[in-house]
């Protein structure tokens, strides 16, 4: 079972598409506080190759207009749209005690109630509704597990261990 490395990317935001002719970009924001995705340092491409890197910015509906420090046409942001905009896992800031990264689960043991290992969290997805834990099973089989307390009473990133309570009849375990 790995830590999370400090090395590992997260995504933070998206390339949206040019704004005007200056070389400005558009970008929508992931993060929890929207603005706070500018403040991580440059960001940077599934690589970690630095593609864009703030000078300044300022909202817009659905995200930010960004200045960048590099030098850009504005085709070639065009050609970006939908690109998607990581920082380093260790430029984010600490989390809270009750917090976690939902990218910080991917490699936990999944155990239920008794503490019988179940699988391991394989991706954390979110469809529009609440965060979905996807839990690889050792037959090679998926389950789905909503990341509600109700079904995950318990985080424990020490031991890098989800406990689960689904109803049987939700997941056919």
């Amino acid at each position: 079972m790995s830590a999370p490395t400090a090395d590992r990317l997260i995504v933070v935001a998206q390339i949206v598409g040019a704004q005007g002719v200056r070389g400005e970009v558009r970008i929508r924001s992931y993060t929890a506080d929207p603005a706070a995705c500018l403040d991580y340092g440059p960001l940077k491409d599934e690589d970690g190759k630095v593609v864009l890197t703030p000078a300044s910015w300022r909202p817009v509906k659905d995200g930010f207009v960004v200045t960048p420090v590099e030098t850009v046409a504005r085709e070639a942001w065009e050609a970006a749209r939908g690109q998607r905009l990581h920082v380093s896992r260790d430029a984010l800031p600490d989390v809270d005690e009750d917090e976690v990264y939902v990218e910080d689960l991917i490699g936990c043991r999944v155990v239920d109630r008794t503490g019988a290992q179940v699988g391991v969290v394989k991706a954390v997805h979110n469809f529009g509704a609440d965060d979905l834990i996807e839990v690889a099973r050792a037959d090679g089989s998926v389950r789905h597990v909503p990341f509600t307390k109700a079904m995950v009473p318990g985080v424990d990133m020490e031991r890098r261990e989800l406990i689960i309570d689904p109803p049987p009849e939700l997941l056919d375990w």
